[in-house]
């Protein structure tokens, strides 16, 4: 405290510490940037070698360090449901809508981690809601048909299929008049149409065989609905729906131990 020493002496000092106390406030902020960044980008590429355990361990850290960011949210929710835990999926699905809630007619997602959570009518909107944006999408129509047989029934779900035209995938088209016909074999003759040495036989036996599973699932008939699923998820890529496949085949086993 000496008298030498004016009070414009002391700016520079305190300037210097504001700058710093920023400096490091700003350097935290980059460091946890880089964190989230580093965990969202851990999570896919432990999707894309098919490492769950590993994925749910970024997705976990996700949620648990980045809580108020929407990014986070929405990388952990798709992520877990992609591990197999639909349940957990949907918490996050659901925080992310709270920040982002003009985002809820793209995420079909959330409707598939509502089927598999026995949400099913809250899977009936979703997908309905969906069709807003996405209008030509076969899956979309069969997933809301699917949600709408477990909440309704079978007949009221062939009844009101929604519309999904010029879908180009292989076999979509057919896929769609299966729904609303009942007619499972213009699906498996459209697969067999596409020659099996080439590239798109392989995706047209992955979406036929998938969306044939899926529909006996939606006609309660769950031994077949697993058969035609494990053959779509035996050599499905680590793709969202790949991934999906694996864990309807695992939702279908559960399902039908209980019913035991």
């Amino acid at each position: 405290w000496s008298s030498d020493v004016c009070s414009s002496d002391l700016v520079i000092p305190l300037e210097s510490i504001t700058a710093q106390t920023a400096e490091k406030k700003e350097t935290l902020k980059t460091e946890n940037q880089v964190t989230e960044l580093q965990l969202r980008t851990q999570a896919a590429a432990a999707l894309r070698t098919g490492d769950t355990k590993e994925a749910i361990a970024a997705a976990n850290q996700l949620t648990k360090k980045f809580p108020q960011s929407p990014a986070a949210m929405l990388t952990a929710a798709d992520t877990l449901l992609r591990c197999g835990k639909p349940a957990e999926s949907l918490v996050h699905f659901d925080e992310y809508l709270k920040a982002e809630p003009n985002a809820l007619p793209y995420l079909w997602q959330r409707g598939i981690a509502q089927y598999f959570a026995g949400r099913y009518q809250e899977g009936v909107k979703q997908f309905e809601v969906h069709r807003s944006v996405n209008p030509n999408d076969v899956e979309n129509a069969a997933w809301h048909f699917l949600c709408l047989a477990r909440a309704d029934s079978f007949e009221k779900a062939s009844s009101l299929v929604l519309p999904a035209p010029n879908d180009p995938r292989i076999p979509m088209e057919e896929v769609l008049k299966m729904l609303k016909s009942g007619d499972t074999s213009l699906v498996t003759h459209r697969i067999n149409t596409v020659p099996e040495s080439s590239g798109e036989r392989a995706r047209a036996e992955f979406y036929g065989f998938f969306y044939l599973g899926l529909f006996a699932d939606a006609k309660g008939n769950q031994p077949e609905a697993l058969q035609w699923l494990r053959k779509s998820a035996k050599d499905a890529p680590h793709h969202y729906m790949g991934d999906v496949a694996r864990v309807y085949v695992q939702y279908l086993i559960s399902e039908l131990e209980g019913n035991q």
